[in-house]
């Protein structure tokens, strides 16, 4: 009976554990540091609230080990005749049981008892931190790859930039006969292949942020925010 409940209760935790996804709307902040990101990770994950969870009903468990058992008291009523129009004194037609059940146990059992108890206490803070260790690095690596697409599309941005500029150079070097139609229409080519990166950079911006924010457990994956951090770039 127990071990029934336990594992009722086990159940209703990681129900509402999982419940409590989506329960995070708008409170993410415009910009995120990576000790923030982490904290929030660990805050609404529902995995690591049910690992939590399973700590507290362990460390009961745990309590419950190191107590003597209960007496259990039964009683039973048999042979009353029921179905009968006249059926007779209530306590003087029927078997009464009356039962005390008590099991002794040495203080050696009762040890080896709590002792169990202890460490599986002990295994459910190992698996909470394996989680926790887990989640960490999978917010780290996510929270990165978003500052290198930001970088990324800052490199695309600028090469763009610097192609309209070559653009409209070659353009007026072309009105002075300077250069031919051909070189000028060959650079305004050229131009599309790095509207193409911006683009490609700026979805996998997007990724990125919604990676992240799937870790958050955010209920809007589209959501904009900026993260702190840059990575060394060069000019192109």
């Amino acid at each position: 009976m127990r071990t029934a409940l336990r594992c009722a209760m086990r159940v209703g935790v990681l129900i509402t554990a999982l419940c409590v996804t989506g329960a995070y709307a708008a409170d993410l902040p415009k910009v995120l540091s990576l000790d923030e990101a982490i904290r929030l990770a660990i805050e609404r994950n529902p995995l690591i609230q049910a690992a939590r969870s399973e700590i507290v009903m362990s460390e009961g468990d745990m309590v419950t080990a190191s107590k003597r058992l209960n007496p259990a008291f039964t009683f039973q009523s048999a042979n009353y005749p029921y179905f009968q129009s006249n059926g007779g004194p209530f306590f003087s037609n029927q078997e009464l049981t009356a039962r005390v059940d008590y099991e002794i146990q040495t203080r050696g059992r009762r040890k080896l008892r709590t002792e169990a108890a202890r460490r599986a206490v002990e295994a459910q803070k190992s698996l909470y931190e394996d989680r926790v260790r887990q989640l960490r690095l999978e917010v780290q690596r996510a929270y990165y790859q978003v500052v290198l697409a930001r970088s990324n599309l800052k490199v695309a941005k600028a090469v763009l930039g610097q192609t309209d500029q070559v653009i409209e150079l070659n353009r007026v070097r072309y009105r002075q006969g300077e250069i031919s139609e051909l070189e000028l229409t060959r650079v305004e080519v050229e131009r599309l292949r790095f509207v193409d990166d911006v683009f490609q950079s700026e979805l996998a911006l997007k990724n990125a942020k919604a990676t992240l924010l799937a870790l958050l457990n955010a209920d809007d994956l589209g959501a904009d925010f900026d993260v702190i951090g840059e990575l060394p770039v060069s000019d192109p």
